[in-house]
């Protein structure tokens, strides 16, 4: 809606008569108030949407009103309001779907900012039938930068939900992430590794039971004990891979083979000994290793 200053003016001027209201006075218009107190979150993110599925519109037309949107969702009650407004599905048909990376990108990026720390958003998230698509593009995408937000969007999915981690696990989420190892993005990688350990840190049993035996059933400790040993010499992946490790040994020692046993003692341990020493690798971390070994 355009409203000229002159047209604000005279609105003003109409309605500042000092003293007593006049009884003829006619009701204020819609359209000021939409001027002077703003649209409606609502009504913002369902012309945010109007645009994103515009044809007419230009990708950069959409971007901004991606950019927009993650804005307003940060919003608890705008996050909630997503299922209502049945937002949910063209976020996820866009994820999906789109041949532009960029909205690929911002879709995984609003419904991750949605269902951070908000666990209505979370069921709705589950309840609309995101779970599957984000994982595949987590899996599959060709964009790094996709699937970086599709890793926030699905750690923010299930976190502290343990509705959504037994559905992330029934789908083997897990194995999409390993498959983030698979193209060799540090930071993803750095992103995943940590996931999987804080599946297996979970305060109920039965979940941090099955992330472990998941992590066995798609090789996880062998992964990490092969990224400790690669060539990246990457301080921050090594100690996230012996942290997890770390926490495998301890309270689930069965997931470690014979064969990974011997090759943590033999070559695992002493080959960060020396970034121990050097303070670049918490030493506790390393010890909690040795002890449960």
């Amino acid at each position: 809606m355009s409203i000229s200053q002159s047209e604000l003016l005279q609105w003003g001027t109409a309605h500042s008569t000092p003293g007593a209201v006049p009884a003829n006075r006619e009701p204020i218009d819609p359209k000021w108030l939409e001027v002077i107190l703003g649209k409606e979150d609502s009504v913002r993110m369902k012309e945010c949407m109007e645009i994103i599925q515009d044809a007419e519109k230009s990708v950069h037309e959409k971007e901004a009103a991606f950019d927009e949107f993650e804005m307003l969702v940060e919003s608890l009650d705008n996050a909630n309001d997503l299922r209502p407004l049945k937002l949910w599905a063209p976020l996820i048909e866009i994820v999906s779907t789109s041949p532009e990376p960029k909205l690929r990108m911002y879709a995984a990026w609003v419904m991750g900012t949605a269902v951070q720390n908000n666990f209505k958003a979370q069921d709705d998230f589950m309840a609309a039938g995101g779970l599957d698509p984000i994982l595949k593009v987590l899996a599959s995408d060709t964009d790094a930068d996709v699937r970086g937000k599709a890793l926030h969007c699905i750690s923010s999915a299930i976190r502290q939900n343990s509705a959504a981690i037994g559905a992330f696990m029934a789908k083997n989420g897990v194995a999409a992430l390993v498959s983030v190892a698979l193209d060799g993005d540090a930071r993803l990688l750095k992103r995943a590794i940590f996931l999987i350990r804080s599946l297996i840190e979970e305060e109920a049993p039965e979940v941090a039971a099955k992330a472990a035996q998941a992590a066995q059933e798609n090789s996880v400790p062998e992964m990490a004990a092969d990224l400790m040993m690669s060539e990246t010499q990457d301080t921050d992946l090594v100690e996230k891979c012996l942290e997890l490790l770390s926490v495998l040994a301890v309270k689930y020692p069965n997931t470690l083979s014979a064969e990974l046993r011997e090759r943590i003692k033999d070559e695992l341990i002493p080959s960060v000994v020396n970034a121990v020493n050097e303070g670049t690798i918490a030493e506790d971390i390393l010890e909690r290793l040795k002890s449960a070994i």
